[in-house]
């Protein structure tokens, strides 16, 4: 009898949609879009598009509204969305329990590109020196890690000033610095234009952006001058790639110390600007090193915090601008 009542209980999978039009749809709804969900599960927008297009015709309704570029969740897509979410969630955290289980000497670590390539895969040895038996996975990616569905033990991220933290779900966080934003170009690059005795004159220079000319914006501001027009200049969306191109020689891109490294001393990036602009640099926001509440104490995640903390703070020490 008893064997008869479990059989009851077993849910009759026959009847659920298949299980990667799910996870697409649950991605979707997550990450806001088909090719920010793409980035978060890795795999192609066309393949997520198809699943989703797959589930609505097994459920019999639309799921999501598709105006020009513009993607929302329907009512019932929203309703969907919320129940599902729940047994992704608690599958997540279920199969991370059990990989934390069977693999405590690992460590999953998301990082934004810039800070990942500038500075954390430069002095991530030493943490290996201090924790040999730790195996780090680390991976760069644009969008915050959903720390309790992906299973992710921290993820590091540059938060604005007056933005919310992009982690806000069960998730605690400490800051590793607040760095001040310089201008800076090559040095034959500097040498080989106009004086810049203004402020204003480095808008006549090639500009380097990354994501829009916000920070541009936030640094003419914050050297009083206000800029009406939008900044031109190619949009290289990482800090890195920006740095890479100064560098190079195209351009003067903004930057901290965090992200120069040695360009100053090695001469390879000069500050740009009158004396007093580059006596007065600015910040913008700080990095912040975010991991769940309920495993914020855990060993190894407790074991990288206190490494990169103090490891920021000695480097940031050694440095003229900090």
């Amino acid at each position: 009898m008893a064997r008869v009542d479990m059989a009851r209980n077993i849910v009759n999978t026959s009847k659920l949609p298949p299980f990667a039009a799910l996870r697409a749809f649950y991605a979707v709804g997550a990450a806001g879009g088909v090719r920010r969900a793409s980035e978060a599960i890795s795999t192609d927008h066309t393949v997520i598009s198809r699943h989703v297009k797959i589930l609505e015709s097994w459920l019999g309704v639309s799921l999501l509204s598709r105006v020009g570029r513009n993607l929302t969740l329907t009512s019932e897509g929203a309703v969907f969305h919320a129940r599902i979410s729940d047994a992704f969630v608690e599958i997540a955290d279920a199969t991370a329990e059990i990989m934390r289980h069977n693999r405590n000497d690992h460590l999953r670590i998301r990082s934004l590109p810039g800070f990942g390539f500038q500075w954390l895969s430069a002095h991530l040895g030493s943490f290996r020196l201090a924790a040999p038996s730790v195996q780090v996975d680390v991976r760069m990616t644009d969008e915050a890690a959903d720390l309790v569905a992906e299973g992710i033990d921290i993820d590091i991220r540059f938060v604005p000033d007056g933005a919310p933290p992009p982690n806000a779900r069960n998730v605690r966080d400490v800051e590793l610095a607040r760095p001040y934003g310089i201008a800076v170009g090559r040095p034959d690059l500097i040498a080989g234009t106009m004086s810049v005795e203004r402020v204003e004159d480095i808008l006549r220079l090639p500009l380097l952006h990354e994501e829009d000319d916000s920070q541009w914006r936030a640094w003419f501001q914050g050297h009083g001058l206000k800029v009406e027009e939008p900044l031109p200049g190619p949009t290289l969306w990482h800090a890195h790639v920006a740095l890479e191109a100064a560098r190079a020689g195209q351009g003067i891109a903004i930057a901290n110390a965090l992200l120069l490294r040695d360009d100053l001393e090695m001469g390879r990036l000069a500050p740009i600007g009158p004396a007093a602009a580059r006596g007065f640099p600015m910040q913008f926001g700080s990095y912040r090193l975010f991991a769940r509440t309920d495993r914020w104490d855990e060993k190894n995640i407790a074991r990288f915090r206190r490494w990169i903390v103090a490891a920021i703070a000695t480097d940031m020490a050694q440095r003229e601008i900090c």
